[in-house]
């Protein structure tokens, strides 16, 4: 690409050939004083996600195809995507959502005022185009105490990304934005909220689908506070977190039938659950391990 990089927007896909080209027909219409470039980071698609990606980029060499299934996880293609941008500025979103008009130059203008780590706003769609919610703010973890982006929203700078050495591609799962703007928050760099950076991002319609990838958060959830908040692994959290399933899980059985307060239910229901299950693995690995521990000899007193 002639004339340099001023963003470079890194998409990671597995399997995302039904739906990565309306995301990248959002992405080249942008107007934006910026030049960009669109590096797609394909994590091992089975389908035809490359084959589409290939033809994107014969069409406009602002779009770029790199292999990264070199492992598992999202992180993974995170990494490769952004270690082979061109640009010193990085934004992420994901396959299967559609960004707004004006969202590179929002960003843009954002990083032009000093911006190191950023997030946007998201509207939370169904395929059918249901809108379920209407989000403009940055998220908190308790487990971190730091403000986060998701994922499919969010930017950066390489100096920032470079500072802590990337996403950690141990955690799968869940807590990977957290676990990453965690911790270039720690070293200095203050989130900015970009409010015009729009991204529709898709929410799954099959509710089983939906408590499974909200379980996922929750295990995610304490993973990270292994890392930051190490006192919030223990009994009383896990406790806390299976009332408040068992809150969730009566709620869902009782007013269910509304379909927002049913969704509501199963999400947090897979949260708290997955919380749980992670609390009460992790405390079992540490009472293991304090058992298996040879005692210390007995010392005489003289």
């Amino acid at each position: 690409m002639e004339g340099g990089v001023d963003i470079s927007v890194v998409i990671p896909v597995r399997n995302g050939g039904d739906f990565i080209g309306n995301q990248l027909n959002a992405l080249l219409a942008q107007k934006s004083f910026a030049k960009f470039e669109i590096v797609v980071a394909d994590n091992g698609s089975t389908d035809d996600t490359a084959q589409i990606v290939q033809e994107f980029a014969q069409r406009d060499a602002r779009v770029r195809l790199v292999d990264a299934s070199r492992g598992v996880g999202v992180n993974v293609p995170r990494n490769v995507g952004v270690r082979a941008a061109s640009g010193d500025r990085i934004l992420l979103t994901d396959a299967d959502d559609v960004v707004h008009a004006g969202w590179i130059q929002a960003y843009w203008k954002a990083f032009r005022n000093g911006a190191h780590t950023a997030g946007g706003s998201l509207h939370r769609v169904l395929a059918d185009g249901t809108v379920l919610a209407k989000e403009s703010k940055l998220y908190t973890s308790k487990m971190s105490e730091s403000a986060y982006a998701n994922g499919t929203n969010c930017g950066f700078t390489r100096e920032a990304y470079d500072a802590v050495g990337g996403f950690d591609e141990d955690l799968a799962g869940g807590g990977d934005e957290i676990d990453f703007f965690a911790r270039t928050s720690r070293i200095g760099y203050r989130m900015t909220l970009v409010p015009d950076a729009v991204v529709d991002k898709l929410q799954h319609t099959d509710l089983s689908k939906v408590f499974h990838q909200h379980f996922n958060f929750g295990r995610g959830e304490v993973n990270v506070a292994k890392k930051f908040r190490p006192r919030m692994v223990c009994s009383p959290v896990a406790a806390v977190a299976g009332m408040q399933a068992a809150l969730w899980f009566l709620l869902w059985a009782t007013v269910g039938r509304v379909p927002r307060v049913r969704r509501k239910a199963v999400m947090m229901l897979g949260l708290s659950l997955g919380i749980l299950v992670e609390e009460t693995r992790t405390l079992s690995e540490v009472t293991e391990h304090d058992v298996s521990r040879p005692a210390a000899p007995e010392r005489s007193i003289a």
